[in-house]
This record gives structure tokens, sequence and C-alpha cells, in this order.
């Protein structure tokens, strides 16, 4: 794409970690797993993992396959229709990934800093992302090399702290009696992470090829395993599961255990607008990848107008979901996508092993 720009792998890194983590910790994945009594400390570093495993799969796919991008992987494994409607479903994963963690981020400012309205706050966060998303892939990567230390300290002294108020003993039981519903809060929460990484291989032409994307990706897959499972770890020390499964932001509320009686209280609402801005620039990247997903299907050789479209859809997305926070409405977001791990991993090994059959039969043919 035209606005694709080139970085280097520091700031792949730093793009990549920044969105892993933020739709890790500010998802609804580990809420959801407070409700079924899973370790979400254990659960989450695992469905990165098995995400990492399954992008290095379609990597080898895409290398062997020679294609630049994974939209003309897809092509070239399914077809041109099946294939386009596979490049679909992945900007659809990553439209919702935007609208997850700046929901539950824009609901948190709502309540307890602004008292103002949600459509007040997603109005001015909205054109940001979607300015940041317009300039392109270089200046996402420039802007979270930027931004990813600042965030990063943030989350050291959130646990910092909060080290009063840990008690090991709320730990345990450390896995529920129903073991299917860990795999199945692992395998849900792989949809977090999945579109992370195929985005990552959209986008080899920005950073000089395949073999730099890998190496940034696997940097971003230990930084996003350590953030999200130690954090996770701090949370569960900090509450009883069934107050964690009650609680918006189980972060914030961590940062109220702090008793030092001075200005250090209100950490707080600090932490509350740095990861209001890791949002930010994890949601233009998404928006950025589904909109270059959208131009790859349809040929386009210039992102940035379907990036208008993509914001568009995600400030749809953001009021239909908060109408059903506020009880307007039944629609959550979540019950979106809670179980459509079940379409994206089969498509995504889909894709990777039929491009390794077609190659594998084009090299015994030319043998």
């Amino acid at each position: 794409m035209s606005t694709q720009g080139r970085i280097g792998v520091t700031e792949g890194a730093c793009i990549f970690s920044t969105a892993l983590v933020v739709s890790g910790l500010f998802g609804s994945e580990a809420q959801r797993m407070y409700d079924e009594a899973v370790p979400s400390y254990i659960a989450l570093p695992i469905a990165i993992i098995a995400s990492a495993f399954i992008f290095l799969l379609v990597a080898h796919a895409l290398k062997k396959s020679r294609s630049q991008s994974l939209s003309e992987l897809f092509c070239y494994s399914l077809g041109n229709v099946a294939g386009g409607a596979a490049s679909l479903v992945i900007a659809t994963f990553n439209v919702l990934l935007v609208s997850a963690p700046l929901m539950r981020v824009i609901d948190i400012l709502d309540s307890y800093l602004f008292q103002s309205t949600f459509a007040n706050i997603s109005f001015f966060v909205l054109p940001a992302i979607g300015f940041a998303a317009w300039m392109g892939f270089e200046t996402l990567g420039r802007t979270a090399a930027c931004f990813a230390i600042v965030l990063a300290m943030s989350l050291v002294a959130a646990i910092c702290l909060s080290f009063r108020g840990y008690d090991t003993s709320r730990l345990y039981p450390i896995m529920s009696n129903n073991t299917g519903d860990f795999f199945r809060e692992t395998g849900a929460s792989c949809v977090a992470f999945i579109p992370c990484f195929m985005t990552a291989l959209n986008m080899t032409r920005g950073m000089h090829g395949i073999k730099y994307v890998k190496k940034s990706a696997l940097i971003s897959t230990v930084i996003a395993v350590l953030a999200c499972g130690v954090t996770e770890l701090c949370i569960s020390m900090s509450f009883p599961r069934d107050m964690i499964a009650n609680t918006d932001m189980p972060l914030r509320s961590m940062l109220l255990n702090v008793f030092t009686g001075n200005h250090i209280m209100r950490f707080d609402t600090f932490a509350i607008f740095i990861w209001l801005v890791g949002a930010m620039v994890s949601s233009a990247f998404y928006i950025y990848g589904a909109a270059s997903f959208y131009a790859g299907t349809f040929k386009q050789k210039d992102s940035r107008p379907a990036v208008l479209g993509m914001v568009i859809i995600v400030m749809c997305i953001l009021y239909t979901d908060h109408l059903s926070v506020v009880g307007a409405t039944h629609m959550k977001l979540d019950t979106v996508y809670r179980y459509s791990f079940v379409v994206l991993i089969p498509l995504m090994v889909v894709v990777a092993v039929a491009a390794l059959i077609k190659v594998g039969i084009k090299e015994k043919k030319a043998s």
C-alpha cells in the first residue's frame, strides 16, 4: 500500500507488542476468565504463545509461496473469491479488537473522571485514531516506539505501587473443576491476538520482508507474555475472583490498594490517560490493518479511503455496545466473538496448509 512506508525491527516490535498487550489487558478476554474462574495469568500467556505458533505456520507458508502479503497468500491458497472473503474476515476481527479496549477505557473515563457523556469522549478520541491510521504504517510504528516505554513504565508502576494488597492465598484453587472452561477460554482468547499477528504478515513491504516481520513479532510475543502474565498474576493476588469478575477494569482497581497517604494514591487517574493513549495507538494499528486488508481484497493501491469507513464502523460499534452496558439494548460486543475462535483458528491453519500443499505439488512437478 502506498501508505505503508518503511520501519525497522524496533518500531515493529513496539507497535505489535502495544497491540498485543492492550488487547490482552484491556479487552474482554480476561474479564470472561474471571467469570469462569479460569486463571487468566496462565491462560492469556498460553493464548499468546499459541497465536504465535499459528503466526509462524502462516509465515512459513507465506515465504514458501513467495507471496508479498497475507492478502496475496489468501488468494493463492483459496482462490480470489474465497481469499478475498478471508481477508475481510480478518479485517472484521481487527475492527472488533479496536472496539473492546476502547469501550472499557472510555467507560472508565466516563464513569470516574469526566462525569461527561460517552459520545463526547468518543468524538474526541476517534478522530485522533483515524488521523494516525490515515498517516500510515510508518507513522504508527514510530509513534509506538516513542510511547511503548511509557506504557511499560505505567504497568511496572501499577504493579509496584499495589504490592501491599497482594495475597497469594487468593490464587487458589489455581484451576477450576471444569478443565473444559480453561481450554475454551484460552482458545477464545486467541481471537484477541491472532489478528495482530496476521496484520503484521500483511505489512511485509513496510518492514523489508518476512524475515524482519518474524523477528519483530517474536520479540513482541515475549514482551506480551511477560506483561500480560505478570500483570494478571498481580491482579489475581489483589482481589477474590468473584470481586474481579464484577469490576470493569481490575488493573485500575488494583491501584486503589495504594495506601501511601500522599499524591501517589491518585496515580490511577494518571495511568488511565496513559492506557487511553495505548489503546488509541493499538486501535489506529488495527484500523490501518483492516483498511489494508480491504484495499488488498479490492485491489486498491491506497488504503487511506478505507480508513474513514473503518472509523465510522468502530464509532457505531462503540455506541451500540455502550447502549448494551447501560441497559438500552441487549447486544453485547463480547457475545459477537466469544466463540469465533472456532472459525478464525481453523481458517488460518487451512490457509497455511493449502498453500504448503500447492507449493509442494509445484515443486514435485518441477522436479
